[in-house]
């Protein structure tokens, strides 16, 4: 029975044939369907480990991402944009399968990384963070033989620890009272294939580019932590230096967020890295367009185990049946 006024388009509810609910404020209608039935084909499979995989990623990393979308409101808006951009990158993935998806083709597919369907936290991928109008803030990727989480800096002659507040504005392309939020998602660095490939946290860190007494030329690390923090900064650091160039490692803010193992095989390692650049304009916040750089290793993501025709042979173990007591083999 439908609830509320169907006049006033406010009815929510089944009427015979018809389901009425509300969408984006708007009321809408659709089919009722009384014999609902659980597609098995391997295209309709193959959406459904894309869904999941993207699903679990916006679960595990909610806290920035339902209102990291410049223009899209906090919450289900923001969380739709993340679904659709997400799912469209890993659609683009396996275009070869998708194009010609029968089951041959997909058990064979090796392109990574998909969920598993007993997966509770999300597999590693290069997912978009945010979107928006504002420079995009380079990162140099993280390596097999430990943490370089790091923004890419032109120190040209300033030393390491004489860069400012100033400098960092000016070396960025920035504005005096930007924000940076620091992200680094985590895995078990002692787990192997399909498990390390999973995600078992997220961190995050506030840091507002102007210092609490407002004198632009003030260092901006000192002792290993932000010089006179701005009273907005939130979150901790395990370490935050400025580094010159290192071998092929250009100079850099090197960074690692607190409860993020220094080593590669720590439990909560890093596996991946993003900085968010966040502005007021007029009322309006602004945003970076910014993807979770992956860990690599000579120039590919490290871990790459949960290829989609692995992901799609755990579907089928017991996919006769969605009954609980009819699984047997």
């Amino acid at each position: 029975m439908a609830k509320d006024n169907l006049f006033l388009g406010m009815a929510r509810g089944k009427v015979g044939d018809v389901v009425f609910s509300r969408l984006n404020g708007v009321q809408v209608t659709r089919a009722r369907n009384r014999a609902p039935r659980n597609p098995q084909s391997p295209a309709q499979m193959v959406q459904r480990i894309i869904m999941s995989s993207v699903g679990k990623a916006y679960s595990l990393m909610s806290g920035i991402c339902d209102h990291s979308f410049e223009g899209f409101e906090t919450g289900q808006l923001s969380q739709r944009k993340f679904m659709e951009v997400n799912v469209g990158q890993l659609r683009d993935k396996v275009a070869d399968v998708l194009a010609y998806p029968v089951e041959e083709v997909v058990k064979a597919s090796t392109a990574f990384n998909f969920s598993f369907k007993n997966d509770y936290a999300p597999v590693l991928n290069q997912y978009m963070m945010s979107a928006g109008s504002l420079p995009t803030i380079d990162l140099v990727p993280e390596t097999e033989g430990g943490w370089r989480s790091m923004i890419a800096l032109n120190l040209g002659e300033i030393l390491p620890d004489a860069v400012t507040y100033a400098d960092i504005v000016s070396m960025l392309g920035l504005l005096p009272g930007d924000q940076l939020t620091f992200c680094q998602v985590t895995h078990d660095g002692q787990a192997t294939g399909h498990d390390k490939d999973i995600m078992n946290g997220f961190r995050y860190a506030r840091v507002i580019l102007e210092p609490s007494d407002g004198d632009m030329t003030s260092p901006f690390i000192v002792g290993g932590a932000i010089n006179k923090p701005n009273e907005r900064n939130s979150g901790s650091f395990a370490s935050i230096i400025i580094t010159a160039v290192e071998g092929d490692i250009p100079a850099g803010l090197r960074f690692r967020l607190k409860d993020v193992d220094l080593a590669a095989n720590g439990a909560r390692a890093v596996c991946g890295s993003a900085v968010i650049l966040s502005r007021q304009t007029g009322g309006r916040w602004l945003r970076s367009t910014q993807f979770l750089l992956p860990r690599t290793t000579s120039g590919s993501q490290a871990l790459n185990s949960s290829t989609l025709g692995l992901a799609y042979e755990t579907y089928l173990l017991n996919s006769a049946s969605d009954l609980y007591l009819n699984q047997a083999t």
